[in-house]
């Protein structure tokens, strides 16, 4: 948890993908992850205009369509 202001937050737990969960972004199968409710990846490869602060861009994963998802 951190507290800015006075106020506690939660920081969000990323789960890092894997060869039989690969990023749904890049299709890497290390080093990017994911949060547990699948809304959001943080992906090491392809670029956004969310940089993370610990390395990588955001992407939420709804605005996917169009985009082609490898296959695990």
């Amino acid at each position: 948890m951190a507290r800015i202001g006075g106020a506690v937050l939660d920081a969000p737990l990323w789960e890092e993908v894997s060869p039989e969960q690969p990023c749904p972004r890049c299709g890497a199968r290390s080093g990017c992850s994911l949060l547990p409710d699948g809304e959001f990846v943080r992906c090491l490869s392809e670029v956004s205009q969310w940089p993370v602060s610990g390395g990588g861009w955001l992407h939420r994963l709804g605005d996917l369509a169009g985009t082609v998802l490898r296959a695990h």
